[in-house]
């Protein structure tokens, strides 16, 4: 519909993932256009790869702005957990990428490695179990898949 034009301030590879989001997981069109902006906003300052961010919200919540953390109240892409110790205090895309963003990042100075951070991301302090590997693979496996187009 000619909304995402390089005069309009938007190359084809940011069309392109907004489309491509708003398509498959079957969004809104400028949902997915703010998504696409504030992962990439929110990852230029904590310097995770817009690639991680992706594939996280793809397993937590299928790009669905309106998922529902384990509070029942916090709507948010990322499923930011209230036993993380953190809590959202805004229903938004971009309090949602900070507050996750924060977590990620603790876990990650704690442990060293990203797959143990995001281990920790889904299970919190217990990650010996094998759901919380799988979900690291799976986010991994994910990130793979996004990494080509971001």
């Amino acid at each position: 519909k000619g909304l995402y034009t390089p005069e309009q301030g938007y190359d084809k590879q940011i069309a392109y993932q907004v489309q491509y989001i708003s398509k498959k997981f079957k969004i809104n069109i400028e949902i997915a256009q703010e998504i696409v902006k504030e992962i990439s906003d929110v990852s230029s300052v904590t310097k995770i790869a817009p690639s991680l961010y992706y594939a996280i919200i793809h397993k937590e919540s299928s790009f669905n702005v309106n998922a529902i953390n384990d509070s029942g109240r916090a709507k948010c892409l990322m499923q930011v957990h209230t036993s993380s110790g953190y809590n959202l205090l805004e229903n938004s895309i971009s309090h949602c990428l900070i507050t996750a963003s924060r977590i990620l990042l603790d876990y990650y100075a704690k442990s060293g490695s990203i797959d143990a951070a995001l281990s920790h991301y889904f299970c919190g302090s217990k990650i010996e179990n094998n759901a919380c590997k799988a979900y690291s693979k799976k986010v991994r496996y994910l990130q793979v898949q996004y990494k080509g187009w971001i």
